[in-house]
């Protein structure tokens, strides 16, 4: 039986994650933006520490997590070109394939690489061996759809009696994820900020 971590836990894995940012990452203030609460949450994060923390947490033995957010890469434009322009290197390498959909990245995905050019100084890294986990729903022609339940890869199932809605915006980079309220949001472009929907939740099994 699964049990939510405790403070001890969380308070030994804030000191190795911040002891990561300053030795592996120039203590890089984006990185620095995470909280650690109870109830074996951790949260307050944005799309780099939300990365950075799930990679900590999948390398500890008999841990695992739970996490409804990602980012979507929808085209070679804004917001985010320089991201963007990044990952799609990596999408053409290994020949991806999304024309008629957008590409859904979970935390699982990405690693944090540093990089010079980019805006924070950081960046994204798709990981070798990665399952593309593509969703025509959340292409921007669906924005305010109503939405009735999830698919069983956690997409939205439309509905126009649906209680919930789908936001989403054309663009390269968006972060995704739904809220205490049940919407979902493939909207917001700054990948920096804090975001209260972007949380990890920990478990010990």
């Amino acid at each position: 039986m699964s049990t939510l971590i405790g403070e001890d836990f969380l308070k030994k894995f804030s000191e190795t994650y911040h002891g990561l940012v300053k030795l592996g990452y120039n203590d890089n203030p984006a990185l620095k933006k995470i909280s650690f609460g109870k109830d074996g949450e951790i949260s307050r994060l944005n799309a780099y520490s939300a990365v950075l923390a799930a990679n900590l947490l999948e390398k500890m033995k008999g841990v695992r997590y739970l996490s409804r957010f990602g980012l979507i890469l929808g085209n070679e434009k804004s917001p985010n070109k320089y991201l963007v322009k990044e990952l799609m290197k990596q999408v053409k390498e290994r020949k991806y394939e999304f024309q008629d959909s957008v590409f859904v990245l979970r935390p699982s995905d990405l690693e944090i690489i540093l990089d010079g050019k980019a805006p924070e100084k950081i960046a994204f890294k798709m990981k070798e061996g990665i399952i593309p986990f593509y969703s025509p729903q959340l292409k921007s022609e669906n924005n305010k759809r109503k939405v009735k339940d999830l698919d069983e890869n956690g997409m939205p199932n439309f509905n126009e009696n649906g209680d919930k809605t789908l936001y989403v915006r054309e663009g390269g980079l968006l972060k995704f994820c739904d809220s205490e309220h049940g919407d979902f949001y493939c909207w917001d472009d700054n990948l920096a900020k804090p975001d209260d929907n972007f949380k990890l939740v920990v478990f010990l099994d």
